[in-house]
């Protein structure tokens, strides 16, 4: 950008002659600040979104193992008992605890069966599932 004086009757004013040979520093500065913000947002959204998956995942496979634990109750005449057991079980390199009440209900033979499944490492509740078994009495 030059500048020249330029007197023309009674003013005198300055006339701004500008060669464009590209961006001045302003303008780069305000486009990396600008670049900057959008690339900062867009690594934040990626970190969450891997997050959600993980949790996605996480309570997946522990609906899973909940499911798993029902089917072994009402298949396997030895795992049913009334009370409360508990254990742990690894799904896809994943620790899960899992704890099982199993109770009579006011019918006969109709028991109330509640399966709560957590992280084994940090104790967090995934999943609870509850369901009514009819088992004949022997």
């Amino acid at each position: 950008m030059f500048l020249r004086l330029v007197s023309s009757g009674w003013s005198v004013r300055m006339a701004i002659t500008r060669q464009e040979h590209g961006f001045t520093l302003v303008e780069v500065l305000v486009a990396l600040g600008v670049f900057s913000i959008a690339a900062m947002s867009l690594a934040h959204l990626g970190n969450e979104t891997l997050v959600g998956a993980r949790h996605v995942d996480q309570r997946f496979l522990a609906t899973v193992e909940a499911d798993n634990q029902i089917a072994e109750i009402m298949a396997v005449s030895d795992t049913f008992a009334p009370g409360i057991q508990s254990g742990t079980s690894v799904q896809r390199g994943r620790a899960l605890a899992w704890t099982r009440t199993i109770a009579a209900t006011d019918r006969q033979n109709l028991f109330a069966v509640q399966v709560i499944v957590s992280d084994a490492e940090t104790d967090q509740q995934l999943v609870t599932r509850q369901t009514l078994v009819h088992r004949a009495a022997p």
